[in-house]
């Protein structure tokens, strides 16, 4: 039985004592931790991680941290114990199970601090209810989609920097991570995953100036939007 790590791969769980939490907040080191029999550890997510992904902003106290990083630790031990005959356990299945948690969660705790409201009048709620009809507000399912396809266009557009440049680039929620999580909502994820195919290998000048950042990958992808078809 193996676990998928962000940072380390698969990790054979059979080598593995145990899952806990480790590491130092300030340090950005904090996270969950398989510890195997040897007493090397692996990180399943940290700090970085949620930031790069949406979940934290970097602006958190300590106990928002806590209580993000307690959740994915425990949806992460209840795969491990649930999950145990299958052969591997993806790190895309333990964040989908951890964003239905999650946002379950954050809607638990607004629904808790909305201020009671008086009923509204007939004609108000029909109105309301029309309006309802033409949004489409996304729930739960949706954000958790958002965030998978997300860290998945994170995780292509690393990839593709990695192979190109043979280093890692550096990614920020306030930049690279809001601009995957728009584009994720505009275009299909496989559409996005070829374009930064097609991106890396161009040799315009305007894209190497720009280093091949993701902020000039969306320009090109809003500008094709412009002048082509929904179809393309």
């Amino acid at each position: 039985m193996w676990m998928e790590t962000d940072h380390h791969g698969l990790v054979n769980l059979h080598h593995v004592k145990r899952i806990d939490l480790a590491g130092d907040i300030e340090k950005k080191t904090f996270g969950v931790y398989l510890f195997d029999l040897d007493g090397n550890t692996y990180p399943v997510v940290d700090i970085p991680r949620f930031i790069n992904i949406g979940i934290l902003e970097g602006k958190e106290t300590d106990q928002d941290i806590h209580v993000a990083i307690y959740t994915f630790y425990t949806v992460a031990k209840r795969l491990l114990s649930t999950l145990k005959d299958r052969g591997v356990i993806t790190i895309e299945a333990v964040y989908k199970e951890f964003a239905t948690e999650w946002y379950a969660q954050q809607k638990k705790s607004m629904t808790k601090s909305e201020p009671q409201v008086k009923p509204k009048k007939e004609k108000e709620q029909v109105e309301d209810e029309n309006e309802q009809k033409q949004e489409t507000v996304p729930g739960p399912t949706a954000q958790v989609h958002d965030v998978s396809e997300m860290k998945q266009l994170l995780d292509a557009y690393t990839d593709s920097y990695l192979g190109k440049f043979q280093k890692k680039p550096a990614l920020r929620y306030q930049n690279e991570g809001k601009i995957a999580r728009e584009l994720v909502t505009m275009y299909p994820l496989e559409k996005l995953k070829t374009m930064l195919a097609w991106y890396f290998d161009s040799e315009e000048e305007f894209i190497t100036k720009a280093n091949y950042d993701m902020k000039t990958f969306k320009a090109i992808l809003e500008r094709t939007r412009k002048v082509g078809t929904s179809e393309e």
